[in-house]
């Protein structure tokens, strides 16, 4: 008897693959990018507006350095100019200001109005430098300020650096490290369970190389649309991976249980089975991602739209190349061919731990009341880490946040006595509110001008043409418009320790500007970006949940043609992400715009398995089964690849544990424990909602 020949490798596969993989690395840019506004899309009103403030007061981007220490030491003033000279002469650098480079000595410092606010810590305990940067600084200038910064720790000088340039270099490092480590981690860990699972080389070959062809084909259609890897979409690697390989499971699955029933042709009928089912799910996951566009964050839509490519890139991915792999293989290995569980658990309604999951999830919910949607600055890093130190020595100096207000009287001259000393006390009245730490004004340089020798001599309009002079720096031009109309008030938030959002604080400040007779004409800085940013984080949330369960409940209904068990699998759905916010809210985590795509990714992952459980049951009710034998032998069928599915799920993001983000430390978490309870709610929930009929043996 002539036995087949042993099918060719799919060199056509491979030879894809590695034209994918050559023209990903020749032509995607991985370099992320990182901005003051990379949280906001261009057409956001806020953002606008700080754009129009910014245009109206320009002003240079500033590194800020806290230097604790005894300001009455000589050696300590001596190291502090050492440092600002060392500063001064880098490229990039436009202007220091600190104890020796603005004051006349340390004694017209603590006397001065301005320097006494903006260099002395509270209660004496150290100074504030200041360095000015051309445009919004580059990772190469904040290169060479590190390189000073060792030197002068060196000589036993403890310093903290942050300021807008600053963090955002560092983040963007944060970024690039976790592109690069992690998802090389956590393809290594994919591979791994692939291995387990399926238990021959050349289906976990074929599988890597789908999925890293999904993946390049992803990023080079990203860089075709002139998109750049950003905060979310830095994590699309994993995303897409994920997407793949749900399918991939499957269908493999589906193969592996025709070949051993004998089918003459198991791969062109498993693709058949599992299309159906996966093109469903393909379509809501679509949407989850489409939802995203609508978003005012930057982050949200540009996730929304690699999110969009890689899942219509992944669905294509496993159904074209996958095939050819399972064909290569021919039959299943040993180990994988195992038979379906024949027991009788899953023919079992197990009432009790199904109640005991709905629970859980309603306990969980119960935790959003605690929600914390306006997180701290500081709670985007972990702490003992560089930006984190940084950024709350900075803090505790005098604020760490800018926000502007821009403002005008409506009855006094801004350059008369009048509108001078209305100024004045609006300046004071903000500074002392608990949530400002530092505040510039033109009253403040004014005030200081007023202590030059012979300036008693000059009416306040004078001193303002002084002060705008190019030789004394136009230091008031970035703080009073050129109609002499409109003057604008720089405050230095407080971030650590703040408990109140920021929208309550901003609404307390501008009722401070109304109480002084000043109406607001524009307000800006990041404080007011993130202060919004917590309100489109909320908004967006609510929002998008609820769109995409009605869409859901379609999508349910055409898919399983049985309105029970269309609202089964909605409920199932609308649990998972409440009991997984909730969460957040009794573990005190904030919910922060990097981590808040978890919960539409695990809306993601339950729809997927869930789709292929209701499918596997219309199947079975089609074939004549009841209902619940439907449930019971579907249930047998598809735990494993749920289980499975889910187990390279909570593997791959579970490395995202070990970044030294925050905000991707709790995505991946959050990711993490919605897929185990997107799995429960599908294997032991979704069944007893759906089905109707006797009820069988309990539990």
């Amino acid at each position: 008897m002539q036995t087949a020949p042993a099918p060719r490798p799919p060199w056509l596969l491979f030879g894809l693959t590695l034209i994918v993989g050559l023209a990903f690395v020749v032509w995607v840019d991985l370099r992320p990018h990182v901005d003051e506004d990379f949280f906001f899309a261009a057409d956001n009103p806020e953002f606008e507006e700080d754009t129009a403030l910014n245009r109206l007061f320009p002003s240079e981007h500033q590194i800020l350095l806290s230097l604790p220490g005894d300001i009455f030491a000589e050696d300590y003033r001596t190291g502090i100019r050492t440092l600002s000279d060392s500063l001064a002469i880098l490229p990039g650098v436009t202007g220091v200001l600190s104890l020796s480079h603005g004051p006349r000595g340390l004694q017209d410092a603590l006397q001065s109005p301005l320097w006494s606010r903006i260099l002395i810590a509270p209660e004496s305990a150290g100074s504030q430098l200041i360095a000015t940067v051309q445009g919004k600084g580059s990772g190469a200038l904040i290169a060479r300020v590190e390189e000073v910064l060792a030197q002068h720790r060196q000589a036993g000088q403890p310093i903290e650096m942050s300021g807008v340039p600053v963090i955002m270099e560092l983040i963007r490092r944060h970024i690039v490290s976790d592109f690069t480590r992690f998802s090389l981690s956590a393809l290594l860990l994919f591979g791994i369970a692939v291995s387990l699972i399926f238990r021959s080389f050349k289906i976990v070959l074929g599988t890597m190389c789908v999925c890293l062809a999904a993946i390049a084909l992803t990023l080079l259609a990203q860089q075709a649309l002139g998109l750049r890897i950003g905060v979310l979409s830095a994590n699309v690697t994993t995303i897409v991976f994920v997407l793949t390989l749900s399918h991939i499971v499957f269908l493999s699955s589906n193969w592996r249980r025709l070949a051993r029933e004998g089918s003459s042709l198991p791969v062109a009928a498993a693709v058949r089975r599992t299309v159906g089912a996966s093109s469903w799910c393909m379509i809501t996951t679509l949407l989850g991602f489409l939802s995203l566009l609508w978003a005012s964050a930057k982050p949200l839509r540009e996730l929304g739209v690699s999110g969009s490519l890689g899942t219509g890139i992944a669905f294509l991915c496993a159904f074209a190349m996958f095939p050819a792999v399972l064909r290569w293989t021919r039959r299943p290995p040993e180990g994988y061919a195992r038979s379906d569980d024949s027991s009788d658990r899953w023919g079992q309604r197990g009432w009790g731990r199904a109640l005991g999951i709905v629970a859980l999830c309603v306990t969980a919910a119960i935790g959003l009341r605690w929600l914390n949607t306006d997180p701290s600055l500081l709670d985007y890093f972990p702490p003992g880490g560089e930006i984190y130190e940084g950024l709350r020595a900075v803090d505790r100096v005098g604020g760490s946040t800018p926000l502007s207000l821009v403002v005008h009287h409506p009855e006094h001259s801004l350059e008369s006595n009048q509108g001078y000393e209305a100024m004045w006390q609006l300046h004071e009245a903000l500074e002392a509110d608990p949530a400002v730490g530092k505040a510039l004004s033109v009253a403040l340089l004014l005030a200081e001008a007023k202590r030059v020798p012979l300036a008693f001599m000059l009416s306040w309009k004078q001193l303002l043409v002084e002060l705008e002079k190019p030789e004394r720096g136009s230091l008031a031009q970035g703080y009073i418009s050129k109609d002499r109309q409109q003057t604008l008030f720089w405050l230095r938030m407080y971030e650590a320790g703040r408990v109140e959002p920021r929208e309550k604080i901003v609404a307390r400040l501008l009722e401070t500007v109304r109480a002084h007779d000043f109406q607001l004409t524009m307000q800006g800085g990041i404080y007011a970006l993130q202060g919004q940013l917590a309100y489109l984080v909320k908004h967006s949330l609510v929002r998008g949940l609820f769109l995409l369960l009605g869409l859901f409940i379609l999508i349910a209904f055409i898919a399983c043609r049985r309105l029970r068990a269309s609202l089964a699998m909605v409920l199932c759905l609308g649990v998972l992400p409440m009991g997984l916010l909730g969460i957040f809210g009794w573990l005190r985590v904030p919910l922060d715009i990097i981590s808040l795509p978890a919960a539409n990714v695990c809306l993601g992952i339950a729809v997927d398995a869930m789709l292929h459980l209701v499918s596997t049951v219309r199947h079975h009710h089609d074939a004549g089964a009841s209902v619940w034998e439907a449930w019971t032998r579907a249930r047998r069928e598809q735990w494993r690849p749920i289980l499975s599915a889910s187990a390279i799920v909570m593997t791959g993001f579970g490395v995202f544990a070990l970044s030294n983000f925050s905000p991707t430390v709790r995505f991946g978490m959050a990711v993490v424990v919605g897929t185990a309870g997107s799995a429960a709610l599908c294997l032991w929930v979704l069944p007893l909602l759906g089905a109707r009929g006797p009820r069988g043996p309990q539990a």
